[in-house]
């Protein structure tokens, strides 16, 4: 498979080796409660957070989980300590459009994207 930007080929591979050669991780997407700039602190600058804390004070936030699950109980444990409740907790695993994204700095786009 080749990934392809602007007409160039800047990358070609198995799409795992891909995934693995751009870098990027399996995430946690969380969904919390409590102090929203707590989780913040816990969390680091690098965690990308959806939208502002809800009217209940529940925010979305995704984070690196480099061991799967296994991250998953440490992002648990430092959001607990600072009194942050994990509500939903979801996997994902990296994919091709990751790769795309972190290869090139653009995401995909298509004839489809405003359906």
């Amino acid at each position: 498979m080749g990934i392809l930007h602007h007409g160039k080929l800047i990358a070609e591979d198995r799409p795992s080796e891909l995934i693995r050669a751009a870098g990027v991780e399996p995430r946690l997407e969380l969904r919390l409660s409590g102090d929203v700039e707590a989780a913040k602190r816990a969390l680091g600058e690098d965690a990308p957070w959806s939208g502002e804390p809800d009217d209940d004070g529940r925010a979305e936030v995704a984070v690196r989980a480099p061991d799967g699950w296994r991250s998953a109980q440490d992002v648990t444990e430092r959001l607990a300590r600072e009194g942050v409740t994990v509500e939903e907790s979801r996997l994902r695993d990296a994919t091709l459009e990751d790769a795309f994204i972190k290869l090139t700095g653009s995401r995909l786009e298509g004839p489809f994207e405003s359906v």
